[in-house]
């Protein structure tokens, strides 16, 4: 719910500024879409967790984020079972970064295309918006091109198996 309340506050003023709208709108739709977002995110980040948890089985919840460090940007850990579960890590990230990295371009790109146009004809507050959707997908394609160094250091491809952690039936987001 904390990335709500970001979204609500960014929402509201967003909203305000562009709309001319007074505090009562601006609050009430920054409230309701900071609630959207804060639930979707929070069922994204537990399901997200339980994946992730079982794709580094037999380690710990609790090294989970020691085995996300080796993952992303510490050295090969010398303990096998470490090493194994942070390859299995870039593994699934290899293996969802084509779809992730087409979406990121269509979906910031459209924006962007949006703020240029609306940059233009507007008003100079939407540069903002196109600087901002620019850095969004600039900073895919460096995510993109550490994940695919990290596979090589790792010695795993997007073709390494991890489907069977994938075909578990999901549980109760909210289920601890």
């Amino acid at each position: 719910m904390v990335y709500g309340v970001y979204f609500a506050i960014a929402t509201g003023l967003i909203r305000m500024a562009l709309s001319h709208e007074d505090l009562t709108q601006g609050a009430i739709a920054g409230v309701t879409g900071g609630l959207l977002f804060g639930i979707w995110t929070g069922i994204s980040t537990v399901r997200r967790r339980a994946l992730y948890t079982r794709l580094v089985d037999p380690i710990p919840p609790e090294k989970l984020a020691e085995v996300f460090q080796f993952a992303d940007k510490g050295p090969l850990p010398d303990n096998a079972e470490m090493r194994v579960a942070s390859g299995r890590i870039v593994a699934y990230r290899l293996s969802k970064l084509g779809s992730a990295l087409w979406a990121t371009y269509i979906i910031f790109g459209a924006f962007g295309a949006f703020s240029l146009y609306k940059a233009i004809t507007s008003g100079a507050v939407w540069w903002i918006f196109l600087i901002f959707f620019a850095a969004a997908v600039l900073a895919a394609v460096v995510r993109a091109s550490r994940i695919r160094r990290r596979g090589v250091l790792f010695g795993v491809s997007a073709e390494d198996d991890v489907s069977e952690v994938m075909d578990e039936p999901r549980r109760n987001p909210f289920e601890i």
